[in-house]
């Protein structure tokens, strides 16, 4: 399964190692680690939260016809 991670830029985020989210996903494709946004990251951030899911799900999506 594809999986995405995305930090906050809180100070309990600063060092999460890459490598602890590549051990819990064996799909990691998209790695964040944006300089804006904090615990309510989707509501402070609206277009950088949109952005990354773009960045995400727009290479698992099939071609248009």
């Amino acid at each position: 399964m594809p999986a995405a991670v995305t930090l906050s830029n809180e100070p309990a985020y600063a060092t999460y190692p890459r490598s602890l989210a590549e051990r819990a996903f064996a799909d990691l494709r998209h790695w964040s680690t944006p300089h804006r946004g904090g615990h309510f990251m989707a509501h402070e951030e609206p277009a950088q939260v949109a952005s990354e899911l773009r960045a995400f799900f727009g290479p698992l999506s099939p071609a248009a016809p």
